[in-house]
């Protein structure tokens, strides 16, 4: 079994639907934002928000209370980014209180591409951009 957390319902229809269609019932494929019911501290470390604290959106944790052996991190990092902006160096410290003693995280990702470079090859990073602006506009 798995419980996959995504921001956007697209992803999670077809996260859902490929599941099924590997013959993986027992999922749990939900839509879920990673900075809902915590807020971050004064070291940069995160604080699970309580009903009674007058700061808190009153919004349970995601996945609050719940522990798995395994945390794969795939682009998480990057996908934050357009979901919660300013949370990438918290989503860590957010994400190790569900991991069950002796469990493991993996963190897949892409190597960040650079805002410029020399040659041919600069094409590649304007592309990006144009991309990053439709993504931003696009909201």
């Amino acid at each position: 079994s798995f419980t996959a957390i995504t921001a956007d319902e697209t992803m999670r229809r077809r996260v859902f639907e490929e599941a099924k269609e590997l013959g993986v019932e027992d999922n749990h494929v939900i839509i879920g934002n990673w900075n809902e019911g915590v807020k971050v501290d004064e070291k940069g470390g995160i604080e699970f928000a309580s009903d009674s604290d007058p700061d808190s959106s009153n919004k349970k944790a995601l996945l609050e209370g719940q522990t798995f052996d395994t945390i794969l991190a795939d682009y998480l990092v990057g996908a934050i980014d357009g979901f919660s902006p300013y949370f990438q160096d918290q989503i860590f410290n957010r994400l190790t209180p569900h991991l069950a003693p002796g469990g493991r995280m993996y963190i897949i990702g892409l190597q960040p591409i650079p805002d410029s470079v020399v040659g041919d090859a600069n094409i590649f990073c304007k592309i990006t951009k144009i991309r990053d602006a439709c993504i931003l506009l696009a909201e």
